[in-house]
């Protein structure tokens, strides 16, 4: 079973943005897949969320 950690980096600049960050654990390494950043003022979260969505799709993972 593959283990799936969802990561966000917050940045103190103007506008608050995350960097968010998956994270698959296999064989005691990470793997990590940057999907994008997400600006409160830009409201751009569910692009991120889709192309989250879409990849866990793509190699049959589901995210609860």
């Amino acid at each position: 079973m593959t283990n799936i950690f969802l990561y966000s980096k917050s940045n103190k600049t103007k506008y608050k943005t995350y960097k968010i960050y998956l994270y698959f654990k296999k064989y005691n390494k990470y793997n990590i897949i940057k999907l994008g950043i997400y600006n409160p003022k830009l409201n751009i979260i569910s692009c991120i969320y889709y192309i989250l969505l879409k990849y866990l799709n793509k190699y049959g993972f589901k995210l609860n």
